[in-house]
């Protein structure tokens, strides 16, 4: 009686672990036939990719640029780049010629949409010429949004193209803002007066490390600004009253790097 009863449980155990085998068996077998339709399903390979805001002859080179910033990481090597999963909607570097950059992805249609910003082009800053050659110091188209050189530019002759000249010694480089941050909102209000004064600009001139701009008007006078100061507070209108009771053609120099005060020197 008790061997019929030993045998008896024994059989149950072995099926009870027949039946955990097959489980498992049949689990691991649906998770990789899982992976398997997951990674190699046509059902989640990317069918279209629209690219807003470039050109059609350019979007195969700049969709050749974006791809390895898009697709990266541990899952995409695996999946590859023509997987809907690859793709991340996180791009934090990228050509500074683009303000802005967005990618947005759509399952049930399996599509991915890249939306860009070219920034446009405000003006050309040059770095400080060098005396010593006759050679053109290189220069840098800058937008006005934030005022990243963002592209190569030419020398530029004339005054029909906003052209700014550093006088220190600073290297300016692509991706770089032409002025720290804090000097950048008083640089932009001192552009907008001088163009809303009309005044006759032969040259453009930064010195970083005195944080001043320097016009020089084609009569041949030197208007010196502070970027530290807001122009708009008190200057705007008394410069307007001295200009309009002295002209420049007989100023040599108005230094305005001073608050609430004009140094003025005539000829």
């Amino acid at each position: 009686m008790e061997t019929v009863t030993y045998d008896h449980q024994n059989k149950k155990r072995r099926r009870k672990r027949i039946k955990i085998y097959l489980l498992s068996f049949l689990v691991v077998g649906l998770l990789l036939g899982g992976l398997y339709w997951f990674t190699y399903s046509s059902f989640f390979k990317i069918k279209s990719i629209t690219i807003n805001g470039i050109d059609t002859p350019t979007q195969e080179s700049f969709l050749n640029e974006l791809r390895p910033l898009a697709v990266r990481g541990a899952l995409a090597n695996l999946l590859g780049p023509d997987h809907y999963y690859s793709w991340t909607t996180q791009v934090q570097s990228f050509s500074p010629k683009f303000a802005r950059l967005t990618i947005t992805k759509n399952f049930w249609s399996r599509s991915i949409t890249v939306t860009v910003t070219p920034r446009e082009r405000f003006g050309i800053w040059c770095a400080k010429p060098n005396v010593a050659t006759t050679d053109s110091p290189p220069c840098y188209w800058f937008d006005r949004d934030a005022g990243i050189l963002f592209e190569a530019a030419p020398f530029p002759e004339g005054t029909l193209i906003s052209k700014i000249t550093e006088s220190d010694d600073s290297e300016p480089a692509i991706g770089e803002a032409i002025l720290p941050s804090h000097l950048l909102p008083n640089f932009w209000k001192i552009i907008d007066l001088i163009k809303k004064r009309d005044l006759p600009i032969y040259e453009l001139s930064v010195n970083k490390n005195l944080e001043e701009l320097k016009a020089v008007t084609v009569p041949g006078a030197d208007i010196i600004f502070s970027l530290r100061f807001d122009p708009d507070q008190n200057l705007a209108s008394a410069l307007e009253i001295l200009l309009g009771q002295t002209p420049l053609q007989k100023i040599s120099y108005l230094d305005l790097t001073v608050p609430n005060k004009i140094y003025l020197k005539e000829k």
